[in-house]
């Protein structure tokens, strides 16, 4: 069972059909692009446990998953119900709740930086003047940095504001507001890491540049991740150490991290699900190993592709992802390309047509297209890497 069919849940659901599998999918709607794929369509609320359990029972399912944030906490619990592949509901409920995550890097005797939680503005206001500044204000439990905005110094009208913003974009009501923890550069260890029992595959992680205009938006991805092999084993022991307090033994996880100005790890969330904007499909690319092939079959209890993987040395290409932004409102003409850089150019993603009125870069659902990178070495990767805003630029009409 496959909760969601629209075109995000789409590389879930064809894979799954192209093993054979029986394939029933849970949506809301009526006109998903999934469901005419699907072998059994249930038009329920996701987000409504019982009805998704009650579909499950009726199915006789041998696993359920899903890519879809909000989600998550339900896979967990039908699985939890039925005795399935999957997590328990509070280790889920523990990551996704930045609240409870900061909580479980405390016991796990990690960094974490010190936050107040509140659903109440007056609560809140009372509470977010005892921090230290600067901070980060952010809906509790979200996606794609919506309504995440940082504060130099205390402002009252303006926190009330952000209060009210990210309250309305909290699926739990609940906004949080952490003490910034200082980036000592632009460019941060981001990526998707598959846990199966007590193994961990790393292969999906890479360097996560952030723009000057948004920093707190990720932009290009580049692959191969380039730390230090004492940063490396500290950011494994890390994930492990969450992981394994957590209770998470199964699924793809969307990690976002980065070393502070004193050398000490700041995770800053993991998602219980797979990376958007194509990182599995660039990880495939990256290093040969299909996260979602994984996440399909062990989810059912086909253990043959995760055998193949797990030993197996590939040959790691060097790639970058690179999602377009615009720094500005207007009207979009085209997304314009240095001759230099064209020569590696694998793939471009164009998401906007002439025409279309587009917004200056607020949070990660602002792309405008995305461009594919591949190239014959470090030296050349790390020269445009860093910098592709420079030579990837949007034109207005």
């Amino acid at each position: 069972m496959i909760l969601g069919a629209t075109v995000v849940q789409m590389p879930l659901i064809n894979m799954a059909k192209s093993f054979g599998y029986y394939v029933a999918v849970c949506d809301w709607t009526t006109t998903s692009p999934g469901i005419a794929v699907a072998d059994s369509h249930h038009q329920v609320n996701i987000l409504d446990k019982d009805l998704v359990l009650k579909a499950a029972k009726e199915e006789k399912i041998d696993g359920i998953i899903s890519n879809y944030d909000p989600a998550m906490p339900i896979v967990a619990y039908v699985s939890e119900q039925l005795g399935l592949i999957g997590n328990s509901s509070d280790g889920i409920e523990t990551l996704n709740s930045k609240a409870k995550f900061r909580e479980l890097q405390r016991e796990s005797g990690l960094y974490f930086p010190q936050s107040i939680t509140s659903v109440e503005l007056e609560d809140f206001m009372s509470q977010v003047s005892s921090l230290t500044y600067p901070i980060i204000i952010k809906p509790c439990k979200s996606s794609a940095t919506r309504g995440t905005k940082k504060f130099e110094k205390f402002d009252e009208r303006g926190l009330k504001e952000s209060f009210e913003e990210c309250h309305k974009l909290s699926v739990n009501d609940i906004v949080c507001a952490e003490e910034y923890v200082e980036m000592p550069s632009l460019n941060i260890i981001d990526g998707d890491v598959f846990v199966y029992g007590d193994d961990i595959i790393w292969d999906g992680m890479f360097m996560s540049t952030r723009s000057p205009y948004a920093p707190m938006v990720p932009t290009t991805q580049t692959y191969p991740l380039s730390v230090k092999p004492e940063q490396y084993n500290i950011v494994k022991e890390s994930l492990t150490a969450i992981f394994k307090n957590a209770g998470v033994k199964f699924g793809e996880y969307n990690v976002e991290m980065y070393f502070n100005k004193d050398g000490k790890l700041f995770v800053i969330e993991i998602n219980p699900r797979q990376g958007g904007n194509g990182i599995p499909s660039a990880i495939l690319r990256h290093c040969g190993i299909d996260f979602t092939k994984l996440l399909v079959t062990l989810a059912v209890g086909d253990t043959f592709y995760y055998e193949e993987v797990k030993n197996l040395q590939y040959d790691k290409i060097l790639i970058c992802r690179h999602p377009v932004y615009c720094h500005e409102t207007g009207t979009f003409k085209e997304i314009s390309i240095a001759e230099e850089i064209k020569q590696y150019i694998s793939g471009i993603e164009i998401l906007k047509q002439n025409g279309d009125e587009i917004r200056g870069c607020v949070n990660a659902l602002d792309e405008v297209g995305f461009i594919n990178l591949e190239f014959d070495s470090n030296e050349v990767q790390l020269k445009y890497a860093y910098n592709l805003e420079k030579y990837i630029t949007v034109k207005l009409s």
